[in-house]
């Protein structure tokens, strides 16, 4: 999905069967890493649980796209999700368990092609129309709105604090990953080959009003500042940790958890830890829990990786702890 706005609404330029266009690009992804080596695509041997067993799965039929997930820091064992871009703009309460607790329709905006979701220490979270598979928008947005109490009411309304729309300073970008460090937030781009880069928006308190007509966003306003390049590839998801010292970066078949510097220059060549799955189960998401990781799948199935998955580098679904290595 791709959309741009004009001066009263989005408009949306392209849009490829979007029931099938994740799945054609998941399975070219797949390809691709396949024939290069770079993931092993056959079925476990028997008997070393060729099958990686969840955790839990959301249950809740409306919803077979998710893309974006986030703890919150106000209320226990709830993790925010939403949508893909085709749905109306929603989020989800849901448990560790996938129960889903409330949803939360977000009054005044349209799904463009909604990626990720993150959260900030002051009670607030950010909705990322990051998307770009065609990378032909001319900008993208931000969307920031109150957290919600998913205890209130199981069917709940909110509305954006801001919408701040943005665009790189070297062409368009496909993007699903974002997070917050030190009121500024970061932007994974999404790149099949080479390491991603990392994009740095500063946030503002208030977007100005020049920058509204009729309650819509007008122009960009923002151009997003690149800082480095991570050591990690086709970021499906990020996730900061609360105490901001550890990003998790997911992936199809591998998920990185990579020390947070202040210096955000640093990142360029930080060592990494890492999980490996199969690339089949198609995560799109992840969150901290704790010091755990849980991971989401595009139809909603729920996988926790422990601490000590991490510390050992450990390799789904046989368990087999692997010897670290600082490279992707």
């Amino acid at each position: 999905m791709t959309c741009d706005f004009n001066r009263d609404r989005y408009v949306r330029c392209t849009r490829v069967i979007p029931t099938t266009q994740p799945r054609l690009r998941f399975l070219m992804f797949v390809a691709v890493l396949g024939f290069s080596g770079l993931l092993t695509l056959a079925e476990p041997p028997t008997g070393l649980a060729g099958v990686w067993p969840e955790q839990a799965r959301i249950k809740n039929h409306g919803v077979n796209e998710f893309s974006g997930l986030v703890k919150s820091r106000s209320h226990d064992d709830v993790f925010w999700t939403h949508h893909d871009s085709g749905h109306q703009p929603n989020l989800y309460a849901v448990s560790s368990q996938g129960e889903v607790l409330a949803r939360v329709k977000v009054e005044g905006i349209t799904i463009g092609d909604w990626e990720d979701i993150a959260i900030d220490d002051d009670g607030y979270l950010y909705l990322g129309d990051i998307g770009d598979n065609t990378n032909r928008r001319k900008s993208y947005v931000i969307h920031k709105i109150k957290e919600p109490d998913p205890k209130e009411k199981r069917w709940q309304v909110a509305r954006v604090e801001w919408s701040l729309r943005y665009n790189y300073p070297d062409g368009s970008h496909d993007a699903e990953s974002m997070f917050i460090k030190e009121k500024q937030l970061l932007v994974i781009e999404k790149k099949l080959f080479g390491r991603p880069a990392l994009y740095r928006i500063a946030l503002p308190d208030e977007v100005p009003s020049a920058s509204r007509t009729k309650g819509k966003i007008d122009e960009p306003i923002v151009t997003a500042e690149k800082v480095c390049h991570l050591p990690v590839w086709h970021a499906t998801g990020a996730d900061i940790h609360p105490k901001g010292d550890r990003l998790a970066v997911c992936s199809y078949g591998k998920m990185w958890v990579l020390p947070a510097p202040n210096d955000l220059n640093r990142f360029a060549s930080v060592e990494t830890e890492w999980v490996k799955f199969p690339a089949r189960y198609q995560i799109e998401a992840c969150a901290f829990d704790g010091d755990d990781v849980i991971l989401v799948a595009e139809p909603g199935q729920i996988w926790r990786v422990t601490a000590d998955d991490i510390a050992e580098n450990r390799t789904f679904p046989t368990g087999k702890p692997q010897s670290k290595s600082p490279t992707p």
